[in-house]
């Protein structure tokens, strides 16, 4: 899954993209830079700004907003929390995941 920060006529707001594939968490951007991108998601409620090329999400944010149709996307949601955390991507208390940025390139 990755969340979508795209420039819009109206406000930018972030959306959650490609739900079921828990294989994976990123940030695309369009045409914003990283300080837009931390400023999109804080004002969204799904995460705020992180050092030079990534961002903080809300870990109980994003699995409310990402909910997969799959019916053992909690487990695989979980699992890829767990593995954010084993690799050390995640906040001391476990609410905020490491994302990178990517632009997109479409």
């Amino acid at each position: 899954m990755y969340v979508k920060v795209a420039r819009t006529p109206a406000r930018p707001e972030p959306s959650v993209e490609e739900n079921d594939d828990c294989t994976r968490l990123h940030v695309v951007t369009e045409g914003l830079d990283e300080a837009a991108v931390g400023a999109v998601l804080a004002g969204g409620g799904l995460g705020r700004p992180g050092t030079p090329g990534q961002v903080w999400l809300d870990v109980a944010a994003l699995r409310a907003r990402s909910r997969g149709a799959a019916r053992d996307w909690p487990e695989r949601f979980a699992a890829m929390i767990a593995y954010a955390r084993r690799c050390g991507w995640l906040s001391p208390d476990g609410g905020l995941a490491a994302a990178h940025i990517a632009a997109n390139s479409e």
